[in-house]
């Protein structure tokens, strides 16, 4: 073997390779020549227009068409090489076009069958080389490789950067695509996971993920490292092949957490994260194989040495169900058949309500009679198409293996729509006195014009109940409790301090559940049309369909609803939420125009008319409509060894669904992050060029009709940073990395371990 200068080696690893793209270019030039020679002297006697060479076409037809002999098994493509080299200029075919070689024998590298053996060593200054082990030379020899630069040369057209030295502390070399024929190369420099894809071209691109394997730095350096703990020198990279039809590598090692990256059918990385041992970091994994595992199984060591073996789940047995995990989040999907409007789990019987419906072919119509509504029947011919019919379902669907229980549906009247369905706590006078989940509906009659419309109030409780013989899912029955009409549509309900709230047409009433019966207690005017209600404790956030939201106050021992505050401005709210921040509250609304709003309540602000005003903090243009927003609690790993594990503890995270399919999240983070992260948004928009010259910061603005006279222009978006915009950070090169920083007047590790922070804390799913 070869020898370099460099003799101090890092890491090292083996690749086989079967494509050939890793061929050292100038031999396969060499080859090529010494083939058009031998091709040249036993084609001396043929002519350019023999009978045999009309199947071949010109440059431009095969640029345009392709060619269609090259699936032949009689004509091989490099014979087709060298037929074209020599027969296109049949006076002077000694002269041969370099260049057209060197494009022609890379695109067909890939079929070289004969496989050959690499191997991938990186030394401590930073240079990647590639040996070949049949010939025992060096091919390549790449500078710079510890820099993480977006694009590196196999030819070294990079120049070479000196003022940073960061260590590689292991590599790994796995096939990529849908027929592995690109290989990829998975660095650890120091402590962000670095993946080079290698084109045809002999480029090594970077590619962008969300993977992170980034500790936080301790500030007490001397440490000492027990038996068991994890150190740069111990490998974190393992590779496994048909693990659940699957190729890829492990990521283990890091105590934020654990990975399984996929090679996935589409011809990219998905990485789904190991949440089960959180707070231990894994020490060894390996693939498992037997007659009961299969092949979607793996084997785990902890930090404690406690031995797991998993599997991967692909689909019950029955086919009700199909897991997917090509997509960035593991996929279960679910086949319903039907058209689902609302979801809602109840914990108790561990079970899934859901309200479904299905279109129906009727011959009916609510009319306006003399003295009431009456049903009017039509008869048409046979070839008549009558309307549809909307027809409404209540199911419930076992948590397990999703399916019907036989005593768990119920049909709703004709013309009557489902608009909430919920889980509420209310109180329960049976053997055990004490609050109760119970599934409660709110339903609109949709009939003509002509007709008022109106609502009921359905109350269901789940039930135990015993099993017949052989039939175990007849032990959960879906019992009728109670139903109230209304004088108006209901439109949505909810529970506040045992009591039952509920809006009806213009009006918020409060109903006490006593003696299977509903009590009317108070009621309030509200303003416009209520479509969403979310309850806090004693407050009742609505959010009204034209007049933006406003925040109720329910006093139980008065059992009196009033107004706190409400916002002044006149905007389409489609969805609202509480942004819990410790014992700060605020208040997210999302409007027609796209944007999202943050509001709060301040009494003690001048600009507010004594605290009658919710005050804007905060506007972000998403992009995208949103209809729905729900909360969760941060994710902490310890709370013993993180100080910052308690105040992260009482935060919330709140998810926000959109109508183009896709999801968000919303998390508060402290002031002086804040500062920090708002000083690096910038620099990234200033530094770093943007697709199609296109500025985010102006994107991200609020967009909306501001005509209110009463309206104060503020300036709200550092309020929000883009959180897509700051991950964008982790991609970037060592050395870009260092610049923003000096720029920002920080450390590098302080911004990473504020992106990292965030990162931990939003990692649910």
């Amino acid at each position: 073997m070869e020898t370099t200068n460099f003799h101090s080696i890092s890491c090292f690893n083996f690749y086989e390779d079967y494509t050939g793209i890793l061929t050292k270019i100038d031999v396969q030039i060499e080859k090529s020549e010494n083939q058009i020679k031998k091709k040249q002297e036993t084609n001396e006697d043929k002519t350019f227009f023999n009978e045999k060479d009309f199947n071949f076409m010109d440059d431009e037809d095969e640029i345009l068409y392709g060619s269609s002999f090259l699936d032949s098994k009689s004509t091989s493509t490099n014979d087709y090489i060298n037929r074209l080299l020599t027969e296109k200029n049949p006076v002077n075919s000694n002269i041969v076009n370099s260049s057209t070689t060197k494009s022609q024998i890379q695109q067909n590298s890939k079929e070289l069958k004969k496989p050959s053996f690499k191997l991938f060593m990186v030394s401590l200054e930073g240079s990647l080389l590639i040996y070949n082990l049949n010939s025992l030379k060096i091919e390549f020899n790449i500078i710079n490789f510890n820099h993480a630069l977006r694009i590196l040369s196999l030819n070294n057209l990079t120049e070479n950067i000196r003022n940073l030295n960061a260590r590689v502390h292991e590599i790994l070399i796995v096939p990529h695509g849908i027929d592995c024929s690109r290989p990829i190369i998975v660095a650890r420099i120091e402590d962000d996971l670095i993946i080079y894809e290698l084109n045809e071209n002999l480029i090594l691109k970077k590619l962008n993920h969300e993977i992170l394997i980034r500790d936080k730095k301790l500030k007490n350096k001397n440490v000492e490292i027990q038996s068991n703990q994890r150190t740069f020198e111990t490998p974190w990279l393992r590779k496994f092949d048909s693990l659940c039809a699957f190729d890829g590598f492990a990521i283990i090692g890091s105590t934020l957490s654990s990975y399984l990256v996929f090679n996935t059918c589409r011809g990219g990385l998905v990485a789904h994260p190991l949440w089960k041992d959180t707070n231990l970091p894994i020490i060894s994994f390996t693939q498992f194989k037997n007659s009961a595992v299969s092949m979607f199984g793996f084997i785990y060591i902890t930090k404690n040495y406690d031995i797991r073996i998993c599997t991967l789940a692909n689909e019950d047995c029955k086919g009700k169900f199909q897991i997917y995990y090509d997509s960035p989040w593991i996929l279960k999907k679910i086949q319903i058949r039907q058209s689902v409007n609302f979801i809602s789990y109840h914990e108790e019987s561990k079970t899934y309500a859901i309200s479904f419906s299905q279109n129906e072919e009727t011959n009916k119509l609510m009319q306006l009679g003399e003295e009431d509504k009456e049903i009017g029947e039509f008869q048409k011919e046979e070839n008549f198409i009558y309307p549809k019919r909307t027809q409404f379902y209540i199911q419930l669907y076992n948590a397990i293996e999703w399916e019907e229980l036989p005593y768990g549906k119920y049909q709703l009247n004709e013309w009557e729509h489902v608009s909430c369905l919920k889980i509420v706590d209310l109180p329960y006078e049976g053997h055990t006195s004490g609050l109760r989940s119970y599934l409660v509906v709110s339903t609109i009659f949709c009939y003509s014009e002509d007709v008022n419309s109106r609502g009921r109030i359905i109350l269901f409780d789940i039930i135990e109940t015993v099993p017949e013989p052989d039939k175990p899912l007849t032990n959960t029955k879906l019992k009728l409790i109670c139903e109230k009409e209304q004088k108006g549509p209901v439109t949505c309900l909810d529970s506040v301090n045992a009591y039952l709230i509920g809006c009806v047409g213009q009006k918020i009433f409060i109903w006490e559940f006593k003696n299977n019966e509903l009590i009317g207690k108070a009621f309030i005017d509200c303003s416009f049309y209520i479509h969403r209600m979310i309850t806090l404790k004693n407050f009742v956030l609505i959010a009204d369909l034209h007049k933006s939201i406003s925040l109720i106050r329910f006093q139980s021992e008065y059992t009196k609803l009033s107004f706190v505050a409400k916002d002044k401005h006149l905007i389409d709210v489609f969805a609202c939420e509480y942004f819990v921040d410790n014992t700060n509250l605020g208040f997210i609304a999302s409007d027609s125009e796209k944007n999202i709003c943050i509001f709060s309540y301040q009494n003690d602000s001048h600009d507010n008319q004594g605290g009658a005003w919710l005050i804007k903090k905060a506007e972000f243009n998403i992009g995208s409509t949103i209809n729905s927003m729900f909360r969760l609690k941060c994710r902490v790993n310890d709370s013993v060894t993180d100080k910052k594990a308690n105040v992260s503890e009482k935060r919330q995270v709140t998810y926000c669904t959109n109508l183009d399919g896709g999801i968000g999240f919303l998390i508060p983070i402290s002031s002086k992050t804040s500062l920090r992260l708002f000083m690096l948004q910038n620099t990234i928009i200033a530094m770093k060029p943007h697709y199609a010259g296109l500025n985010p910061k102006a994107y991200r603005m609020y967009k909306g009709k501001r005509k209110e006279s009463f309206y104060t222009i503020i300036n709200f978006p550092k309020n929000i940073l883009d959180g897509d915009l700051l991950f964008e950070f982790f991609n970037m090169s060592f050395q870009e990395r260092h610049e923003i920083s000096k720029r920002i007047k920080t450390s590098c590790d302080q911004l990473l371990d504020d992106l990292t922070e965030i990162f931990q804390l939003t990692c649910h799913f």
